[in-house]
Formats: C-alpha cells, structure tokens, sequence
C-alpha cells in the first residue's frame, strides 16, 4: 500500500502553462484545446477512424518537470496502449520510460514515474484499434509533478458509485422512461493514527481544496488502479484521540462524466 498522491488543479502544467497543441486528427466539434480546458465533459475527440497511433504534440514554450500524466474522461479500453516521449524538437522522438499506465477502461487513465523528468517538447500518442466508438476521447489532460503524503489512509475506504438521471413516468405500471445525466464517484477517505506532523500535512493539503473550489488529481493508493479528478465534497473531521494521536475523515467526488458538453 503506497502514501495518498496528489496534484491540485492550480499545479497541473497542462492548464496553467497553456501549451500549444497539435494533433494528429480532431474532430473540428472536439479540438484539441478541450483537453486543457473544464469541464471534463467537454471532450477532445480524433477524427472518424482515428484510432491508431492518435499523437498530441505539446509545446510547453520552456521545459517542465513532470512525473505524474493522467486522462480524465478517456474512452480508452483495457488494452489501448499510450506512449509518451519527450525531447528537445518538436515532435520528440526518445520515449520517455517509466510511465506504466493503469485504470484503462475506468475512464480516468494515469502514470506516475518513479523520479521526475523534464522537457520543452512531449508527445502522447494513443491507439486503441477497433473501438466500437470509432474515435479516441480525452476529456482532461493532466501533468505535473506529484506530491505524496507522508501518511497512508486506512485500509478501509469506501468507494461510491453516483448516477444522476433524468426519469419520467407515464402512468402507473409503465416503465419508467429516463436519460443518465452524469455518473462519477465519491470516495471516503479516513486518515487514522496520525501524528501531530502527520495531523497537520493531511489537515494542509485539505484545507488546499477549499471544498471543492480547487479541484486535484488524486491517487489513494498508487499500488491499486484507482485515480480520480474531482474536488472535496464537504467539510472534513479532525478527531484529536489524545495529545499525540489525531485522525482525519473526508469525501472526495470526482467530476462528473456525464452529457456531453459541446
């Protein structure tokens, strides 16, 4: 089990740098430009057919530091593969190792690299050949450079899964008729046996969320193939057992994947 990982909003390179992207195909109703952009439900999309080898050029403009990479509302299926090189061209031509990515097919896909690597120019190409879809989505780009706590959470988290749909009735006994809106996830997190250090980092990094207003990028446990873009849904508990002794509870919810913003 590995320490809770995160990267705010506010320190993903992807959206504060402004990079200039350029893709291999798009859909002139999907640009590039989505995937640095929220909501998450406002997609970028390749072209019909783009399936195979779908590259995004970046240009940071000067080099970034970067060891955690994440898709957030990506089509991606379980055997899609993403390659990500880095360089001083345009179109990098050395692939960057160290990214293995995980949660292909939960709609949100990340990396995190063992040590940090830095570049101007980066590139991720996708391929997902046959998808039923016929196109390649990514609704959120993230990338940075992470930060771990010092603290796990305890084993005993809660995942869960929310729906909103839309849903009518004509008359008794007739089926209900109905339209999803928008699904995603809330995860309980309880920080437990805490140090006053420990106490204090967890208690920082929460209060850096603002409930919700700073959305982050976090992985529970990077040892488990769950990662979650969203926001802090409530207040958070802080409960003092003794002098030296603290734990901490709070729920997370990712942002939604839901209808289609265009």
């Amino acid at each position: 089990m590995k320490n809770f990982t995160y990267i705010l909003d506010s320190k993903n390179l992807a959206r504060t740098e402004s990079p200039a992207l350029t893709e291999t195909t798009q859909n002139g109703s999907y640009p590039a430009e989505n995937m640095i952009a929220l909501p998450v439900s406002k997609p970028f999309r390749s072209a019909a057919a783009g399936l195979s080898s779908q590259k995004t050029l970046i240009d940071y403009s000067s080099s970034q530091t970067i060891d955690c990479i994440a898709l957030v509302n990506t089509n991606l299926r379980a055997g899609a593969t993403i390659t990500i090189k880095g360089g001083s061209s345009s179109d990098p031509a050395g692939v960057v190792t160290g990214f293995t990515f995980q949660g292909l097919g939960s709609g949100t896909v990340w990396a995190i690299r063992s040590s940090t690597v830095a570049h101007r120019y980066w590139s991720i190409t996708l391929t997902d050949a046959g998808h039923a879809d016929n196109y390649l989505q990514v609704g959120y780009l993230i990338m940075g450079a992470k930060v771990t706590l010092s603290t796990q959470f305890l084993p005993e988290w809660t995942k869960e899964k929310i729906k909103l749909v839309r849903r009518s009735e004509n008359e008794i006994g007739v089926p209900m008729l109905g339209s999803k809106l928008y699904s995603g996830t809330r995860v309980l997190v309880t920080f437990g046996g805490l140090t006053i250090t420990e106490r204090n980092e967890v208690d920082s990094f929460l209060d850096s969320l603002d409930l919700g207003i700073e959305p982050s990028f976090i992985v529970p446990d990077y040892d488990e193939a769950d990662g979650y873009y969203g926001g802090l849904l409530e207040s958070y508990a802080i409960e003092q057992t003794n002098s030296n002794v603290a734990s901490i509870s709070c729920v997370f919810q990712s942002h939604s994947f839901g209808l289609v913003v265009t």
